[in-house]
Formats: C-alpha cells, structure tokens, sequence
C-alpha cells in the first residue's frame, strides 16, 4: 500500500478510542520537548493523549493545552496497562537517567517512539518490530559505532540489526524497516535545523502510528508522519522556531484535504 493513501480524513462512524491513545513520558526539567512532542501527537489525529510527568512539573504541562491529559507519574509503566493506550512516546526532554522506564516501555510491546534521552545502546537488544527509533547522524554514530556506508544502507543496516524502523533524521530523512524496505523524504524547509523539531517529529509519529495501528502498518504510519512534518514546516517558512510546527499541522492537513 502506498503510504500516502493513509493521509486522509477521519471517518465520521469513529470515536476517539479508535484513534489511538498516546501516553508522553514527561521530564522534570526540559518540560518544552515533551509538551511539543505531546500537542503534536494530537494534531496528527491520536484520540487521545496523556502525559505523565513528577507532581512538580504538573502545573506547567496543564499550561500547554486544556485537550491534553496531565497524571502525576508514579512509576511510568503504570500509565500504560490500560490497553487502550497504545502507542508510547518517550525521549524528548526526558533526561539520562531513565534506563527503567525506556526498558519499561519497551517491554511492554506496544507501539514505541524512542527518541532523544531513549537513543541509548543499553536498549537495542531490547528492541522489537514496533519500536520507532529517530536519531540524527550524532546519535545514530554512537548507538551503531559499527555500521557504515552510505546513509541510506546504514538505515536498513541498523533496522534489521536492532528489529526496529529507524528515522534517519537530516536533509534526507531515511525511514527504514527490518524487512529491507526503505523510503527517503527530503520535503523539509531548512529552517527545521532548530531545536524542538525532532520532538515534534516523535510526537506526529506516536500520534499517527496509534492511530493506524489496527492496520498492522507501522512503517507505512512513519513515512506518512515524516512526509507532514516537513509538510508543515514549509508551511512555517522562514523564522520557523519548533513551537510554529504544531499548529502548521493543522493547516497541512486542511491543505490536503480540501485538495
């Protein structure tokens, strides 16, 4: 199926919880990346969203949005035993010690985006085919020191090695399967060279993966979500900062379907 047939209006029989249920694992200090990963979850269609986060931190993630959901986080594997909630979402502002719930997140064998604080070597023997991992050329060096090639080759190369779609972030943004399949998408402005926008990006992937996850089509769910990221940061244009990117979701997808 060609993964673009997936971008398309809701249907008006559905309810929420047929739209996934994302749960963003909050940090206690760089709030802005979980918040930015979290809201655009949402504009990608996800029914719902909840962020757990320390009780600290609770009154600045009820700032962002009154359609988001704040818990106080105990330990964050209890925020998911709900099966509804389908779709995880940890990394962005996270902080390095989070060994424990990145290992509890994939343990648990939903749909998982690690991105950020979760690109750590100590998880890819635990990896499985719904994992999405979104490093750029930094992170991908360090998590497979051993791979070479050319970008696209380290992508499939990576995929297949840790059992898991890989998003090679960068001008060129290679998405790659275990089973070999690859795409390159390259309809990003350059003014996503700016911090937050990966964030960004692991939340439209959470989002739109929990969505379609009853499709058994994962890999198809990231190339489409990468494709409307840098849809809406051409939206954004010039003097884009990450913040701009969640609402230019909004209009990338009025764009699309009122064409």
């Amino acid at each position: 199926m060609d993964w673009k047939k997936l971008i398309k209006a809701k249907s008006p029989d559905k309810h929420k919880y047929d739209y996934g249920h994302v749960v963003v694992y909050g940090g206690s200090q760089m709030t802005g990346a979980a918040g930015l990963g979290a809201i655009s979850a949402l504009r990608m269609g996800a029914g719902l969203v909840t962020i757990a986060a320390p009780r600290e931190t609770t009154y600045l993630y009820h700032q962002l949005s009154t359609s988001l959901i704040i818990e106080e986080i105990t330990d964050f594997k209890d925020h998911f035993q709900d099966k509804r909630r389908n779709a995880l979402l940890i990394g962005p502002g996270a902080g390095c010690e989070i060994e424990k719930p990145v290992l509890d997140t994939v343990a648990s064998g939903k749909i998982c985006v690690l991105d950020a604080d979760a690109l750590k070597p100590f998880i890819l023997s635990k990896t499985h085919e719904k994992c999405v991992l979104t490093p750029h050329e930094g992170e991908f060096e360090r998590l497979f020191p051993d791979i070479s090639g050319e970008k696209a080759d380290r992508a499939v190369k990576a995929a297949k090695l840790c059992r898991s779609i890989i998003v090679l972030k960068g001008r060129k943004n290679i998405i790659a399967a275990p089973d070999g399949r690859f795409e390159i998408i390259i309809n990003g402005s350059p003014w996503l060279a700016t911090a937050g926008s990966g964030d960004v990006l692991a939340g439209m992937i959470a989002g739109f993966a929990a969505w379609h996850e009853h499709k058994d089509m994962l890999f198809e769910s990231v190339c489409a979500a990468v494709w409307m990221h840098g849809e809406a940061s051409q939206l954004a244009g010039p003097g884009m900062i990450s913040a701009d990117l969640p609402d230019q979701i909004k209009s990338a997808w009025q764009n699309l379907l009122n064409n």
